[in-house]
């Protein structure tokens, strides 16, 4: 769902399985020029396309719809860390 986090715009994913949930802040992508769609989230993964590989898995979130999609590694978009344990 989008939503408002302490003011910040961005998606929260929540977990079928157990119910669990993360927040990313919508942030745009570089590529020349500080950042292109601010309004949206774009977040690599850690997968490089395997049809591509100057291309890398990455995921796109908006106001109405999350995709993941590919793109290439030149462009930069927003990393989430997230810990496993």
């Amino acid at each position: 769902e989008w939503t408002t986090v302490e003011g910040i715009r961005g998606g929260k994913f929540i977990s079928k399985t157990n119910g669990s949930s993360i927040f990313l802040p919508s942030a745009g992508y570089c590529w020349f020029t500080p950042p292109y769609n601010r309004d949206d989230g774009h977040y690599w993964s850690s997968t490089q396309d395997s049809s591509a590989t100057g291309n890398a898995n990455c995921l796109y979130s908006g106001t109405n719809s999350a995709l993941w999609s590919s793109g290439g590694r030149y462009l930069g978009l927003s990393v989430r860390p997230v810990i496993r344990y």
